[in-house]
């Protein structure tokens, strides 16, 4: 648990036999609210159409320099206060470690900070030393290990056309992928994907992957909603999610900015990512920004890849997080200069 305050600022780390406290010395809060106000920005920028080649660049490496900051004054202390030096060995499993930041930190990505610039050999970076979820409090880890199993069946809804917003040529890759590679997968397409229809089938499903648009509202993170086919007139909604009470495996959310709150909502974690969790989803995979159309399309490919099917046919859900973890490190190999294209993929839950 990271927490900032006018006071002092610490990581509170909780170990299965005791409770340490690391004092994070080079944080301020005036300094994490100026950092992630400069982020948004840089983010914003670099994928802005109407900026310059030059400035997008410029854009990339003010995040990169925040992901720096990140690791010099919360991830590494953490990281060193745990005695996660370097990168496992091949044939030793990856630490996990669940991050819960409060404020404003809550919106930055700690499971990506690091100084990605320095090449493979180095591991001065979260992602080469640990796998990392999020979990809004402690409570909601216990909750989410405590949940029963599900029915084990897939509902995947794309949108690769919705009314009123750009096409998402990704969104039938993923959709034809879940169909080919887990047999009991229902597909939901077009007019087909109405907000009704979804959260009647939802209760029937325990893997549920939506690829379409989402919107993010900051000044009122309770009116998030995905945009199906008839979003125009039927959102389907936070409110419409946080309803629910289903016994998921998980939920895996290929949409833009899914996992983002309003400053002024930061530390309650208000968004669609938790909303899935708090309906009873074990796993929650969810992004901090928009996320560019094929990156979204490349990394869940790749993330049911790395899901071992079960004897039924069906993913085998209790590596996620790992499978999340290995495809955003394959896609920063190829993309390691432009962060906003692997960073922004998040993992929620147990």
């Amino acid at each position: 648990m990271v927490n900032t305050s006018d006071f002092r600022c610490d990581a509170v780390v909780l170990h299965p036999d005791r409770i340490q406290v690391v004092p994070l010395t080079g944080l301020t809060e005036t300094t994490a609210d100026a950092r992630t106000e400069s982020f948004a920005q840089a983010v914003d920028a670099s994928q802005d159409p109407a900026r310059t080649a030059v400035q997008r660049k410029a854009a990339q490496e003010s995040v990169h320099e925040t992901l720096g900051w990140l690791w010099d004054v919360v991830a590494e202390p953490v990281l060193d206060a745990l005695g996660l030096a370097s990168e496992p060995a091949p044939d030793q499993p990856w630490p996990r470690i669940w991050w819960s930041p409060s404020g404003v930190l809550s919106t930055l990505p700690l499971h990506a900070a690091g100084h990605h610039g320095e090449g493979s050999g180095a591991s001065r970076t979260v992602m080469d030393r640990a796998v990392s979820s999020y979990n809004p409090t402690i409570r909601a880890l216990a909750h989410s290990r405590a949940r029963p199993h599900g029915s084990g069946k897939v509902l995947a809804v794309a949108m690769p056309e919705t009314p009123g917003t750009a096409t998402l040529e990704g969104a039938l890759r993923e959709l034809r992928h879940l169909a080919s590679r887990y047999p009991y997968t229902l597909t939901l397409t077009g007019p087909e994907a109405t907000g009704s229809r979804i959260l009647a089938e939802l209760p029937h499903h325990s893997v549920a992957h939506f690829a379409c648009h989402a919107v993010n509202d900051p000044a009122d993170p309770s009116a998030g909603r995905l945009l199906v086919h008839d979003h125009l007139e039927r959102p389907l909604s936070m409110r419409d999610i946080v309803r629910l009470n289903l016994a998921g495996y998980l939920a895996y959310l290929s949409a833009c900015e899914t996992a983002r709150s309003g400053p002024r909502f930061a530390a309650e974690a208000i968004h669609l990512t938790s909303a899935f969790q708090i309906a009873g989803y074990r796993h929650v995979i969810g992004t901090l920004w928009p996320v560019a159309d094929d990156a979204a399309a490349d990394i869940a490919l790749d993330v049911y890849d790395h899901l071992s099917q079960r004897p039924d046919g069906t993913p085998d859900t209790d590596r996620v997080a790992l499978a999340l973890h290995h495809a955003v490190r394959r896609i920063r190999q190829t993309y390691r200069r432009v962060p906003t294209r692997w960073a922004s993929h998040l993992h929620v839950g147990r």
